[in-house]
């Protein structure tokens, strides 16, 4: 299957006059996303389960108009890498981004100087921060219009620190901006294997769900907070409330946003 349409389109709507156990937080009105015998929501809340094969992305293109497919190779085995930058890695970025930005400025050929200057930083440069310097020469491509390379250094960046929610919320907005909606969708998924329960992905995972009218992948997204601390989440479960109430869920969007309001009342 296409990476494109990793999911079904649609879902069950959720009833507004379901009786919810008083004792559970309005986070815990989500199913698992898979049929869950002991919950007691109605059976068809629960988005359909999902098959193997959308685990990880496609090198299919998408029926989508200017869509390119994923660089597969890059980025769809997601090594579970520690986040750690060390303070020579960080003094060594802080100068390479000042001389970097000066390239720019001082000379005419702003853009293969650039680019030359980042190419010799990740082939020379300290190991920690190469992942910046791709996400660097990413953006330079993508603001010179070079999209395919721009998705090669994201897909890089990504794949060298998949724990940072940078490289593919960047990615993803690019193939948004570029009407690309379902493989923004697809990047933000395989970003969320590395930054599990990762608050600004999956908000914006919620957001893009609800745009392609994936109610059930949304609430299915919604439903892996339950166990997560709200402090974290909390901005995720705000986005649940409003998604609701744009779907005409009132009595759902109200559950929230009181839960909201009682847990975390200094937001």
């Amino acid at each position: 299957n296409s990476a494109y349409n990793a999911y079904n389109s649609g879902g069950s709507t959720m009833n507004p006059n379901a009786n919810f156990t008083p004792q559970y937080p309005p986070a815990q009105h989500y199913p698992q996303p898979a049929y869950n015998t002991h919950s007691n929501l109605p059976h068809n809340y629960a988005p359909q389960p999902t098959h193997p094969s959308h685990s990880t992305l496609s090198t299919h293109p998408s029926n989508q108009p200017n869509a390119r497919p994923i660089v597969a190779k890059e980025v769809t085995k997601v090594p579970r890498a520690d986040f750690i930058e060390s303070s020579q890695g960080k003094q060594y970025y802080k100068e390479f981004h000042k001389a970097f930005l000066n390239l720019k400025e001082k000379h005419e050929m702003g853009f293969e100087n650039q680019k030359a200057y980042a190419l010799n930083a990740i082939e020379n440069g300290h190991p920690d921060v190469k992942w910046r310097i791709h996400l660097d020469l990413a953006d330079l491509f993508k603001r010179n219009n070079f999209m395919d390379e721009a998705r090669l250094h994201y897909g890089s960046a990504c794949r060298r620190q998949p724990r940072a929610n940078t490289g593919w919320l960047e990615w993803s907005k690019m193939e948004e901006e570029n009407g690309n909606v379902e493989h923004s969708l697809d990047i933000l998924l395989l970003g969320l294997k590395g930054c599990q329960a990762n608050e600004a992905l999956l908000t914006k995972a919620i957001k893009l769900n609800e745009r392609l009218h994936k109610y059930a992948e949304a609430r299915g997204m919604l439903s892996k907070l339950k166990h997560e601390n709200i402090d974290k989440v909390w901005k995720s479960v705000l986005e649940g409330a409003l998604f609701e109430a744009r779907t005409g869920n009132i009595d759902i969007s109200r559950k929230l946003f009181k839960y909201l309001m009682h847990s975390v009342p200094w937001f």
